[in-house]
């Protein structure tokens, strides 16, 4: 096999320790990403919680409104 010289060994390095950290800085974008996508995931599975299931979030507010009046008249 002959050897690699000059520009083409740079090269090979750089590319064998790309290679070498990219799971370690793929989990560090993920650490970065991740409490910037967390709340938005929250906030569509909430919409999609309300449209999917319209009949448990009107109960539960009127749930919210049964306590509030009870707690009201005391």
């Amino acid at each position: 096999m002959p050897a690699i010289h000059g520009r083409a060994a740079s090269f090979i390095h750089l590319t064998t320790l790309v290679i070498m950290t990219h799971s370690a800085l793929v989990v560090l974008v993920e650490l970065a990403v991740f409490p910037v996508l967390a709340p938005i995931l929250a906030v569509l599975l909430a919409f999609s919680v309300i449209v999917v299931h319209p009949v448990l979030v009107k109960m539960q507010f009127e749930e919210v409104k049964l306590v509030i009046s009870t707690a009201s008249s005391m």
